[in-house]
Parts: structure tokens; sequence; C-alpha cells
């Protein structure tokens, strides 16, 4: 199978409008963070990719930026902090 195939094989489909994603300031072990990201879900269901994501918000902000992954119960979400305030 080609990674073509792959790609549509994983693509999933969802009617209805796109959910917005949100980008916070807030502050983690008292410092300043912006924390993008779609909680309650990933961004993974718009195709982004969130360590391309944090790479680009690096360059831009001129800020470390990572991912983190938190585990609720069943429920994983994935989002990406950059360090400082950019909102």
């Amino acid at each position: 199978m080609d990674d073509a195939a792959l790609v549509k094989k994983k693509q999933k489909i969802i009617n209805g409008s796109v959910p917005k994603i949100k980008i916070l300031a807030d502050k983690i072990q008292n410092k300043k963070v912006t924390v993008v990201g779609h909680f309650g879900n990933t961004l993974e269901l718009f195709m982004v990719d969130l360590e391309e994501l944090a790479q680009y918000l690096s360059k831009k902000c001129a800020a470390s930026a990572t991912v983190r992954k938190d585990v609720m119960g069943s429920r994983e979400t994935n989002y990406v902090v950059v360090q400082g305030k950019f909102v």
C-alpha cells in the first residue's frame, strides 16, 4: 500500500462546523505561557502536526515551544505550550 492510500484511509470526514481552537494565556509553575489547543479533543482532527506547529511557533515568537499530553481518564488531550504571553 502506498503513502497516498494510507493517508486517505486515516482521514475521517466530519460534517458540521469546524470547532474553534483556543489560545489561552496561563501560568504554569509561576511562569507566563501561551497554550494553543482544542480542549476536549485533539488538534490531530484538523490534520495539524503538533511537533511542526511547535517548531513554527518557536521561530515566529522567538520563544521555546513544546507539545504536552494530558490524560484524564480514558481521554487524551494534546496541546502546544509557548513560553511567554503572546495573546
